[in-house]
């Protein structure tokens, strides 16, 4: 094995175990918050998608034209995203309690 592949290999094991250390920092992290640190979403989902990559980021970057939760029905995009705010701040977590 010649010098390169020796340096790509140790670069490989190396980003393996960044990542591997990263997640189980990030998992800790949010184990250790209360639900009260997660009352503002917006400051909540700008810190978070900093940690992760989201999957479809690319795909979705724009609201539906319609969304539906409860009995309630908006098209605003500032009402979806209150709606979204409502409806993740009324699930109960066993972790959060």
């Amino acid at each position: 094995m010649d010098k390169t592949e020796q340096n790509l290999f140790q670069y490989r094991d190396a980003r393996r175990e960044y990542k591997k250390l990263n997640r189980q920092k990030i998992k800790l992290y949010f184990e250790a918050k209360k639900s009260n640190d997660f009352k503002n979403s917006e400051k909540f989902w700008n810190f978070y998608k900093t940690s992760i990559k989201l999957r479809g980021d690319a795909e979705f970057d724009s609201f539906p034209e319609e969304l539906c939760w409860d009995v309630r029905k908006n098209s605003n995009t500032v009402d979806q995203v209150e709606m979204f705010n409502s409806c993740f701040a009324s699930i109960e977590s066993s972790s959060l309690s």
